[in-house]
């Protein structure tokens, strides 16, 4: 099994979404870790939605997600 490293951290699932489409557009396979979610105000709010990919494509990933702008949430992970 080849080794995956986390590159994105979102707070949005649409978000995530959105990226994980891009890699995968771009012939980068990745996963979309959802480790914790809570409800809050009578709707599910999820907290670190990671981006991961295999461990050789992760300067290629980097390069496919940096014109993506969502502001201060995204989070990458240099």
């Amino acid at each position: 099994m080849e080794q995956q490293v986390t590159i994105a951290e979102y707070s949005d699932f649409s978000r995530a979404h959105i990226a994980r489409s891009k890699l995968e557009s771009e012939g980068i396979p990745c996963i979309v870790i959802t480790p914790a979610s809570n409800v809050f105000g009578g709707g599910v709010m999820f907290s670190g939605i990671q981006i991961r990919v295999p461990k050789e494509a992760r300067e290629h990933a980097y390069a496919v997600l940096a014109d993506l702008d969502f502001g201060e949430e995204e989070r990458m992970h240099l």
